[in-house]
């Protein structure tokens, strides 16, 4: 058994525990019940997606495997996660400023690592702003391409910036990308992240 098998294992017989409970149970469950075994599902995925990419960003560092390097839109990426985004950022109430030049915007990067890398702090930026907005701007700049993640959120301090779990594997996929990565959080007022990457050159 490979080593994402053996970690994984526990989380995806939890995960399908509570789904079996989810679909069994579903009318029998009380209304706070619901959504806090949704929210555990929820989670678990999240964790076993950490999981396997720590682990593939382990194996690149130590040579076992290799980035799969192509051209990549990332507008596309971009609108491809806004997609299922959009509508629980208008459901909660908050605003969404989308800043995208309308030529495609071509990196030369793992296309599956970066979306991973991307729907994180997405995720982050909508699960920490209970108003205001959420703002994501792509831009070239020289040789580079930058995106950026805004958000008017209950910020972090610089121990949990840097205690982050998450942030954790953003900055790890940007490293392994040679690429360059800011971030600017403050309690109460928001978070501001950038990273840069290499564009494509044919």
């Amino acid at each position: 058994m490979s080593a994402v098998s053996r970690l994984m294992a526990p989380l995806l017989s939890v995960r399908d525990n509570i789904g079996k409970i989810l679909a069994d149970m579903s009318s029998k469950l009380s209304e706070k019940e619901k959504p806090v075994l949704q929210s555990g599902e929820a989670q678990i995925e999240k964790l076993s997606s950490d999981i396997k990419t720590i682990l593939d960003i382990a194996g690149v560092e130590t040579g076992k495997t290799a980035l799969k390097i192509s051209a990549t839109d990332i507008k596309s990426i971009v609108r491809k996660l806004l997609f299922a985004y959009e509508p629980k950022i208008k459901e909660k109430g908050i605003g969404l400023k989308l800043e995208i030049p309308r030529a495609d915007i071509i990196a030369a990067v793992d296309a599956e690592k970066i979306s991973h890398a991307m729907n994180i702090l997405i995720e982050r930026a909508y699960k920490g702003t209970e108003k205001g907005f959420i703002r994501i701007a792509v831009r070239e700049a020289g040789d580079e391409i930058e995106c950026e993640f805004d958000d008017t959120g209950s910020g972090n301090s610089k121990e949990e910036i840097y205690s982050a779990t998450e942030l954790s594997v953003v900055r790890e996929i940007i490293s392994i990308h040679n690429g360059r990565i800011r971030v600017e959080s403050e309690p109460g007022k928001g978070s501001s992240i950038v990273f840069a990457l290499a564009k494509y050159k044919k």
